[in-house]
């Protein structure tokens, strides 16, 4: 009876999550024509991104230093190997 009735509600739970997640709004850039371009996200650059101090920044120059701080030939060895070099 318990099994059941945590099946019914796992399956009640994961009908939720999906309905709340499937959005039928679509949201529309108007250009100035007569064209409207649908879109969910905005391309940008990377370049366009700058970290601010936090944990972020702090992660990136972590595993830049610690990246540089490797030998390339043993951080190549293996790709070395699977390339029969």
């Amino acid at each position: 009876m318990k099994k059941t009735l945590g099946t019914i509600v796992f399956s009640f739970l994961i009908l939720l999550a999906v309905i709340s997640c499937s959005s039928h709004e679509k949201s529309f850039i108007k250009s100035g024509g007569s064209d409207v371009v649908s879109f969910r996200v905005l391309p940008f650059e990377l370049t366009d991104i700058k970290l601010l101090d936090g944990p972020f920044l702090l992660a990136t120059e972590l595993n830049i230093n610690t990246l540089l701080k490797y030998e390339p030939d043993r951080l190549l060895s293996k790709f070395y190997s699977e390339a029969g070099l």
